[in-house]
């Protein structure tokens, strides 16, 4: 009897890592499926479009047309930069799909499976080493459509200015020169390498690509900051900020994507929690609440108080340090001292960033340049008044308040400015701690980056 029932213990041990195996290779295969089935989709789509990348073409987004008078030029799109674009996206999807086969098929040794999925991720390496060749390579490309312009100029009735175009093309050889070096020293340093480590700062080409948005999740609850943050060099914050202030006419292009780069280059990277991968994240979070509330671009408000909203969120930890307001105060330090206490960090967030957006006034590229003075100074209220709110120290405080003035039949945050002010700053504070409510894996990792974070905080209380 002894032996029949080990025996049935080993039966049953059997089954079960043959159910595991089966039940693997079953979602495998159906995330494979799955995954063919959008790629068979997407041809589709893209056999009755017009063939427009086998062509230099003009970009048609709205926002690369000026008016001339302020002397913004039209932004040309090459055939070259359009299949990058596409492969870019490809590789996105493909590491998607690779992400969720290594999560669905059993884990074993000789697993074919797993091996093949293994397979596929060394090949999407090699795809995306070839882009970024590419994409370093095409850099000059911009150097070269700049030549078309001073050609242009050097020509005349009477013949060409061979002066002028002998000048542009000596100079435009010294930096394609230029760029090989950069790249021979970076491919010497291996893939992938940080810029952030290396103490380089270099700033993401800021640039509309049809369906990035889409493609990384962007406005969506589900969006990952650090994965995105990791495929796009480390400025994600750049990235997001960008998407979502680009509907706004009256920011200009070069003056906007200049502070974006300052404003990701005052957080601290080395922060495990409060860096500009958090900043991208919460921004992406609260525009995401107010969308789904209803309220974006529906209130009684301008937009530049709706733009001064995503602003607040790209700065509302700008220059942390990775400590919390009670080791400021306990240890009398200087921000505690100057700000009497009171919403220590808040306070310095809030006056870093209008610090930084009222320096380009003093550079003649002012971001605000378009607006009335009545508008500009409306839009530092809500700057300060949305960072302010994230201190916790006040939830409960604000929380109650904000349940009294919910339950009011007057209440009307579309057209009452009080109302407004104290939504948007509650949802302002719920998308800044609101990670437990991502999806699991996302709210482990940062759960992982704050708890981190509060023990270096502890380390040094300690050492003090």
């Amino acid at each position: 009897l002894a032996v029949s029932t080990l025996q049935l213990f080993c039966l049953s041990a059997v089954l079960t890592v043959a159910q595991y195996q089966i039940t693997g290779e079953r979602r495998g295969a159906q995330a494979a499926s799955c995954f063919l089935e959008r790629r068979e989709q997407r041809r589709e789509r893209l056999a009755g479009a017009s063939g427009s990348m086998n062509m230099v073409m003009i970009n048609s987004v709205s926002e690369s047309v000026e008016d001339p008078a302020q002397g913004h030029e039209f932004v040309l799109q090459t055939g070259l930069e359009a299949i990058l674009q596409e492969i870019e996206q490809e590789e996105r999807r493909w590491r998607r799909f690779v992400r969720e086969a290594r999560v669905s098929l059993p884990w074993a040794a000789g697993s074919c499976s797993r091996a093949w999925a293994a397979l596929v991720g060394d090949l999407v390496e090699v795809v995306s080493s070839w882009r970024e060749q590419l994409q370093s390579q095409g850099a000059n490309l911009a150097a070269t459509l700049d030549g078309r312009r001073v050609i242009e100029e050097a020509c005349d009735p009477d013949g060409l200015n061979l002066e002028a175009v002998s000048q542009f093309v000596d100079t435009s050889v010294a930096a394609g020169m230029s760029g090989v070096a950069e790249d021979e020293a970076k491919l010497c340093g291996g893939p992938g390498r940080n810029f952030r480590e290396t103490g380089g700062r270099r700033a993401v080409p800021l640039k509309t690509i049809p369906g990035l948005s889409v493609d990384l999740r962007i406005g969506e609850w589900d969006f990952n900051a650090l994965e995105v943050n990791e495929e796009r060099h480390n400025h994600v914050l750049q990235v997001v900020a960008f998407e979502l202030l680009r509907p706004f006419r009256f920011l200009p292009r070069d003056v906007l994507t200049s502070f974006l780069e300052k404003v990701e280059s005052k957080y601290d990277a080395s922060n495990p929690y409060h860096s500009h991968i958090h900043a991208a994240d919460m921004t992406n979070s609260f525009f995401y609440l107010v969308s789904k509330c209803g309220l974006w671009m529906t209130c009684d408000i301008t937009e530049y108080q709706y733009a001064a909203m995503i602003f607040s969120g790209i700065g509302h930890d700008v220059g942390h340090f990775g400590r919390n307001n009670m080791f400021l105060i306990n240890g009398r330090h200087e921000l505690a001292v100057t700000h009497n206490d009171r919403s220590v960090l808040e306070n310095f967030h809030a006056s870093t960033l209008v610090r930084l957006i009222e320096e380009q006034k003093e550079g003649g590229a002012w971001l605000l340049k378009q607006l009335p003075l009545e508008q500009a100074s409306k839009f530092r209220l809500w700057i300060i008044t949305l960072i302010l709110a994230t201190d916790t120290q006040k939830h409960l405080e604000d929380l109650g308040a904000f349940r009294v003035r919910l339950g009011a039949d007057s209440f009307d945050p579309h057209a009452e400015a009080t109302d407004q002010l104290q939504t948007f700053s509650m949802l302002f504070r719920a998308a800044d701690i609101g990670h437990s409510a991502k999806p699991w894996t996302m709210h482990q990792d940062w759960s992982r980056r704050v708890s981190e974070e509060f023990h270096l905080q502890g380390d040094e209380e300690k050492r003090l």
